[in-house]
């Protein structure tokens, strides 16, 4: 019970531990650049004159937005309507991005006294043709996956159809036809008793 606890202890410590190494400046270098601005935002919070704290940020940001935008671009130009979704979740992230570092805006840099400039931009009807582009595709693909009416591909169209459920809960029939490719995707077993002679 005592090695148990021990090693319970340990683990914890190396979880704090390798918590406390993630640093708004290693993520930013490990290109894990959303995480880099949450961590800074909070610091930046309790200690808004950390100018390395700020310069990490604004670095994050920019170039988290240019990769978002950048594959944004991609999906848009490529033109396959199953990129919809991916398109959503993208506008999303930029907005929540745009949320984030607001929360601490306006701030300047104190050695140079430079007010650090962010770009927003208003995402929203972007995320509403989006989610109905997504929601779209993502139902009558459910419906040609059904149509084929083998179990595999009920179960794809259960979970593009629970998916169409988050974007629009009361998107067209929805509900009916998530029961249907629920019931198709069940896997029925038919038990037969033995006669006894």
């Amino acid at each position: 019970m005592r090695s148990a606890n021990f090693f319970g202890l340990n683990f914890l410590f190396f979880l704090w531990l390798l918590s406390g190494c993630n640093t708004p400046q290693k993520l930013y270098q490990q290109g894990n650049y959303d995480m880099a601005i949450s961590k800074a935002v909070k610091k930046i919070k309790k200690n808004p004159k950390k100018e390395g704290l700020i310069v990490i940020m604004e670095k994050s940001f920019l170039k988290a937005n240019e990769i978002d935008n950048s594959r944004i671009a991609f999906l848009k130009l490529e033109g396959n309507p199953q990129s919809w979704d991916e398109i959503y979740v993208l506008f999303n992230t930029l907005k929540n991005r745009q949320q984030k570092v607001r929360q601490v805006i306006p701030i300047k840099i104190p050695s140079t006294g430079r007010i650090v400039q962010f770009t927003f931009i208003d995402y929203d009807q972007e995320i509403i043709n989006a989610k109905k582009k997504a929601a779209e595709y993502l139902y009558a693909h459910a419906m040609t996956l059904i149509e084929k009416g083998d179990r595999e591909s009920a179960k794809s169209a259960y979970r593009e159809l629970l998916r169409v459920k988050d974007l629009y809960s009361n998107f067209q029939d929805v509900d009916v036809q998530i029961k249907k490719a629920r019931e198709l995707a069940t896997l029925k077993i038919v038990v037969e008793s033995i006669p006894m002679h």
